[in-house]
């Protein structure tokens, strides 16, 4: 869920599953986000939405995030490969060079607000792990 997402954040191009889970659930173990998400969450989804992601850790099935813009496709779980596939098979047609330098230029504003995002998080990090509630709060909602 949070992994995921996260990860899926940072690619070009997402295809989500209708049903699947996706979230921010950080706070629901005591913690901030991390890997810029501080930072790419709004600037994808808008200040307001992504701070309700973050500080209620609510989950959200794919249907309910597609009208928010945060994947560029959002379908049944079996479809999710294929329609992978079809968009990686119409890139690789094209020049390589071609698609590096635009890869290169259309991502370099989320690169830089990346970079300070992990610097600020890093931060945040330390603290919340340091915190003795944290690990009281994995404890009770995350081991057996």
């Amino acid at each position: 869920m949070n992994k995921g997402l996260m990860l899926g954040l940072c690619c070009d191009i997402l295809v989500a599953a209708q049903s699947s889970r996706y979230g921010m659930v950080f706070t629901n173990m005591g913690l901030t986000p991390g890997l810029g998400m501080t930072s790419l969450l709004p600037a994808l989804v808008g200040y307001h939405f992504a701070s309700e992601m973050i500080v209620t850790g609510k989950l959200y099935k794919g249907r309910e995030l597609k009208e928010r813009g945060l994947f560029n496709y959002v379908v049944p779980v079996q479809q999710v490969m294929d329609v992978a596939l079809d968009i990686a098979r119409r890139i690789v047609e094209k020049p390589r060079y071609v698609i590096e330098m635009i890869k290169e230029t259309l991502s370099l504003p989320r690169r830089q607000a990346f970079q300070d995002a992990m610097s600020r998080e890093y931060l945040m990090y330390k603290i919340c792990f340091t915190h003795p509630d944290t690990s009281a709060l994995i404890e009770a909602n995350y081991l057996d």
